[in-house]
């Protein structure tokens, strides 16, 4: 049975988004690395690399230089992403969680999993 690939976001709803949308002036520090990256996935660079040798540059790249998530070791008690966690609802490993993790009373917010290059993100995953 074939399987109807439908996309990720709706159109509409990332056009109303965009519309308003300036990147932050700390962007423009970070766009040699985003041209690294968008070298080596365009070369097939990437596509020689599975996931669980791309997550962990990727992760830190994105999450946590340019989106502002921190881990561990550079927080203090409390920190925001969470690597290879357990997530409870379905007893699964994620590649990361972003939430509130290491104080009191952790939460989670986001489960993240990573796909190799290769990988459709509009239809289900094989297995």
């Amino acid at each position: 049975m074939a399987v109807e690939s439908k996309p990720l976001f709706h159109p509409e709803v990332i056009r109303q988004h965009l519309r308003h949308f300036t990147l932050p002036e700390s962007v423009a520090d970070f766009l040699p690395k985003l041209q690294s990256w968008a070298d080596h996935i365009s070369s097939g660079k990437a596509d020689a690399l599975n996931e669980k040798q791309l997550l962990p540059d990727f992760f830190t790249d994105f999450f946590i230089t340019l989106l502002g998530y921190t881990g561990p070791v550079s927080a203090g008690d409390t920190y925001t992403l969470s690597r290879e966690n357990l997530v409870q609802v379905d007893g699964q490993w994620a590649d990361a969680v972003l939430g509130t993790h290491g104080g009191e009373k952790p939460s989670f917010t986001v489960a993240v999993e990573g796909k190799g290059t290769a990988d459709p993100l509009d239809r289900p995953h094989a297995g």
